[in-house]
């Protein structure tokens, strides 16, 4: 994971407004924003965002943002780029490190930064984010949280952002629910309009079987051996969730996040 804070050019001692969350393994990558930051001190992209007292910008919005802060993939001589960068192929989350995402419309750049220099508040709140989402047959989503926590959310509660609540969709960051009409739900969101609650077996067998997969499905997925599924544990691409025993158990939004 590589983090970027957002920071203007105009002031002396730059202030960290909001950060770029990337997954340039999987070429994903969100924005938390700063609550304390003025909407207009941010960039135009994520001004819309704070407007609506919202500090989460989800994946489809972020991707606008860095794709506009770094080089064109098509570009003439971005071979030449890469060589000076030593970089032996196109990769602009890693891009970012270089170009400083700076853009001549504004007066932006991010600079990389490690986990110890996001703010306490924002670390705090990024526990909220979504592990899964799970729809049970009475009209509820179950949700996991980063932090550990379980949260139920009506699903009726959804008309208000999309026309067909069925269709969600959990982004592979946990940052948002999307839908197939465009609309999205950030994890704060969905925190605020769901209630904590301790899992019940009949929700955890639920949970159970639409999430969990073993080592077997995996292969089946993605069309590769037991050894390359070890290999992508191995390699951090891919985690195992921790059970008393020798067998290995995978979220399956993980392993399909591969696949794409």
């Amino acid at each position: 994971m590589l983090i970027y804070a957002i920071r203007r050019d105009d002031v002396q001692r730059p202030k960290n407004l909001g950060y770029v969350f990337c997954d340039n393994g999987r070429g994903i990558c969100y924005i938390e924003l700063e609550k304390k930051t003025q909407p207009m001190r941010l960039p135009m992209i994520c001004e819309s965002f704070a407007k609506r007292g919202k500090v989460v910008v989800p994946q489809n919005v972020a991707m606008l943002f860095v794709r506009e802060r770094t080089p064109d993939e098509r570009r003439q001589n971005l071979d030449m780029m890469l060589e000076e960068y030593g970089m032996g192929e196109y990769d602009p989350f890693v891009l970012l490190q270089y170009t400083q995402g700076r853009c001549p419309q504004d007066g932006f750049f991010l600079k990389k930064i490690s986990e110890k220099k996001i703010s306490e508040e924002v670390r705090q709140r990024r526990e909220k984010r979504m592990l899964t989402a799970t729809a049970s047959p009475d009209g509820k989503v179950l949700i996991t949280q980063a932090g550990g926590g379980v949260i139920v959310v009506e699903k009726s509660l959804f008309c208000e952002y999309t026309a067909n609540p069925d269709s969600m969709k959990l982004s592979l960051l946990g940052d948002s629910l999307f839908f197939s009409d465009g609309g999205a739900i950030d994890y704060l969101t969905l925190d605020e309009m769901g209630a904590s609650v301790a899992i019940d077996g009949e929700v955890f067998r639920i949970f159970a079987e639409r999430e969990v997969i073993s080592t077997s499905e995996v292969m089946k997925i993605l069309g590769c051996t037991r050894q390359n599924v070890d290999d992508l544990v191995k390699r951090g691409r891919l985690r195992a969730l921790s059970i008393p025993s020798n067998t290995k158990l995978f979220y399956r939004r993980d392993v399909e996040g591969l696949e794409s």
